[in-house]
């Protein structure tokens, strides 16, 4: 889900926002050469919508690879064009070169296929690594089944008996997009509510 929307960046088709084009070049290396103002980007693929990005201000600056944004909010498609996802963050940095893409303040990123909401200050994905991080200090906190069995996972594992409800927190959280595995550097603590499997 998170790599869904982190490598549609990527891809972004420019549906509508205004634009600031600096024709001269720069005196300073901090003004930006482009600057997007309510940007709205849309992302395809097969003819489908993939992503939809929304973001007050983005900026490109000149022989730096990255975009920068600010007061982002995403949605994400499916094959399917069912909803897979949305989030939100204070602040965006996509490097499509270098495949780094980080979400800063106030990152909220929920995934309805996986019934999962994650909460953090920061959040980096590494596309060439595939691996999924935040700040070794900065904390994160995870609900897992917050819809009681609305994707088909989450019904699948309640009539398997597996756990239906997870609530945890912790610090130096990275996740592999290759293993699916997760893991905390720093103290974690949290809730696992179950259910009993159901008799037959």
């Amino acid at each position: 889900m998170i790599r869904l929307f982190l490598l549609a960046l990527c891809g972004f088709s420019l549906f509508s926002c205004s634009l600031t084009y600096h024709s001269e070049e720069p005196q300073v290396s901090h003004i930006p050469e482009l600057v997007f103002s309510d940007a709205r980007f849309v992302s395809y693929e097969d003819g489908k919508v993939s992503m939809i990005l929304n973001a007050s201000l983005l900026e490109q600056y000149q022989d730096d690879s990255a975009l920068y944004g600010s007061q982002i909010h995403f949605t994400t498609y499916n094959k399917e064009g069912k909803l897979s996802s949305e989030g939100s963050s204070q602040m965006i940095s996509a490097d499509s070169s270098q495949k780094m893409y980080s979400l800063l303040g106030d990152v909220e990123i929920e995934s309805f296929e996986e019934d999962v909401i994650l909460k953090t200050d920061s959040i980096s994905w590494d596309g060439r690594t595939e691996q999924l991080i935040t700040g070794g200090s900065d904390t994160i906190s995870i609900r897992k089944g917050k819809n009681q069995g609305a994707s088909e996972r989450a019904a699948d594992e309640a009539r398997e008996g597996a756990s239906s409800r997870i609530e945890m927190e912790g610090s130096g959280f990275s996740a592999s997009g290759i293993t699916m595995d997760f893991q905390f550097t720093g103290p974690v603590a949290g809730t696992i509510y179950t259910s009993p499997k159901e008799e037959e």
